[in-house]
């Protein structure tokens, strides 16, 4: 089995808090600059973008510092405190990463549309609130996924055909959201390649929709190829999903989270007779 040192594991995870300083700071400035400036795909991607990730930098650092609590809760295993922190860690920290993949991919979609249709271009920016609040949508449903199989086997009703459906959706629609992605760049790419082949130099009535595809290529193109290193991911998700299926089994869970709910009962029974 691959092991990672224990000091390897905190200096990760002491960087991740000290990023989160200038993130938060960053994506103020961001916040506020961006009523500051006119209407258009990259400030409205930006913006969709910064929220969650505002969000998810002021969590993070809340829960740095009421360290001492969350350890004390922690050790305790109370199902109901784990089941709280594992679904706002899904929907504030698994959500921010994954509205990023969903609104650059819908952002690239869009500025690629108009330059290669742009009537339809045209009916699609009269409903871009929608293509937004839509990606967003499939953020939150990714991470409620995840947050099901981080605590399904607190949920007695759940079960592991469940989680397996859960699984293979949340990995199918995050291969399609990569998948689409990688189409788009290609596209892009060759499209701008056939153009440069053809002109030297951008026509005038052509230039501001060059440059916002441009301006979101070379925005987005760095965090992908983060994103490219990340596909391994969901299958690793996967298969450590169906390993815990087989190797522990939901009763044995249930019956542990069972007998914690029986210990705390008894233990007020017990301080109710002394008193």
């Amino acid at each position: 089995m691959f092991w990672i040192p224990d000091q390897v594991t905190y200096a990760f995870q002491s960087l991740n808090i000290f990023i989160q300083y200038p993130s938060l700071l960053l994506n103020l400035i961001v916040f506020v600059v961006s009523f500051k400036v006119p209407p258009s795909i990259p400030r409205t991607f930006c913006l969709n973008l910064t929220v969650p990730c505002l969000l998810c930098s002021i969590y993070i650092l809340f829960a740095h510092h009421s360290n001492a609590m969350y350890n004390e809760l922690t050790q305790t295993g109370n199902p109901t405190y784990l089941f709280v922190m594992n679904t706002l860690d899904a929907l504030l920290y698994q959500a921010a990463l994954k509205s990023y993949e969903t609104q650059a991919t819908f952002s690239i979609f869009l500025a690629y549309m108009s330059l290669t249709r742009p009537f339809f271009h045209q009916q699609l920016i009269s409903v871009v609130f929608i293509g937004f609040l839509l990606t967003h949508v499939v953020s939150w449903s990714i991470a409620i996924e995840m947050a099901m199989e981080g605590h399904w086997h607190y949920l007695t009703p759940y079960s592991e055909g469940l989680l397996y459906v859960h699984t293979v959706i949340r990995l199918t629609t995050e291969g399609l959201i990569y998948m689409t992605m990688l189409v788009l760049y290609v596209m892009t790419f060759v499209r701008l390649i056939s153009f440069y082949r053809k002109t030297h130099g951008i026509p005038s009535n052509q230039s501001p929709r060059w440059r916002l595809l441009l301006s979101l290529l070379l925005y987005c193109t760095p965090p992908n190829l983060f994103l490219v290193v990340g596909i391994p991911t969901p299958l690793c998700d996967v298969s450590y999903s169906a390993a815990c299926l087989q190797r522990l089994p939901k009763s044995r869970m249930l019956i542990s989270v069972m007998d914690f709910e029986e210990d705390r009962k008894n233990e007020l029974e017990d301080c109710n007779c002394e008193s």
